[in-house]
This record gives structure tokens, C-alpha cells and sequence, in this order.
């Protein structure tokens, strides 16, 4: 269970990251 937790959120913080980068790299192209 503990592993499942920790797989999710390491799953969910590595989303976040590229919709980070994603946003860094459009906001660039548009400027």
C-alpha cells in the first residue's frame, strides 16, 4: 500500500514537472 502511495505521488509530481516545462517552453516561443 505504502509503495502504491509513494509511486503515485512520484508519478504525480513528475506530471506537474512537465506541465511546468511545457508551460516554460511555450511562454518562451510566444515572446
Amino acid at each position: 500500500m505504502y509503495m502504491r502511495q509513494a509511486e503515485l505521488r512520484w508519478t504525480l509530481q513528475i506530471k506537474q514537472s512537465m506541465s511546468t516545462l511545457n508551460n516554460a517552453m511555450s511562454s518562451q516561443c510566444r515572446s
